[in-house]
């Protein structure tokens, strides 16, 4: 793989204060002017130098840097499916689902796709539900969700 020192295969939910849609997606400020957000994610293969990052889980929250937690995390995403359930016992619990036209009850199933995004391709946008306790304690109710693969190394999105 020549210069690569690392890189991450493998699939996000993404839960945030936004409004559907996410103007942050798109270099504008975020729906209230400033952002909440917790996401989950799944490396299904990876490595960072000499070590395998296989089935790693990690949550972040975005605020500032807070000491790692190393703690179970419960973490299923069906990206195409716009499905998720995350949860950190004491930590963290959220869960992400399609977005339902209110008058006829079925899905829609709306996506970003980004050229030259920095993060993902494609993404699937959904909503979801989350409230966290620690470090950082947030609620949000039917914000926007995110539910995308992805391919990174540190220099960008891999193709």
């Amino acid at each position: 793989m020549g210069d690569i020192k690392w890189t991450i295969k493998g699939h996000e939910f993404i839960n945030c204060n936004c409004a559907y849609g996410c103007p942050c997606q798109f270099n504008a400020l975020p729906t209230h002017g400033f952002c909440e957000a917790v996401g989950g994610f799944q490396i299904d293969q990876g490595f960072h130098g000499d070590t395998k990052l296989d089935a790693l889980r990690f949550v972040g929250m975005f605020e500032k840097l807070h000491p790692p937690m190393f703690l179970p995390i419960d973490f299923q995403v069906d990206v195409e499916g716009r499905k998720a359930r995350l949860a950190v016992p004491g930590v963290t619990e959220g869960r992400g689902e399609p977005i339902v036209n209110p008058v006829t009850g079925r899905e829609h199933r709306p996506r970003i796709d980004i050229v030259g995004g920095f993060e993902y391709e494609q993404a699937e946008i959904g909503r979801g539900w989350t409230k966290s306790t620690q470090p950082i304690r947030m609620e949000l109710a039917d914000t926007y969700g995110q539910f995308a693969h992805l391919h990174l190394s540190q220099s960008g999105i891999v193709h």
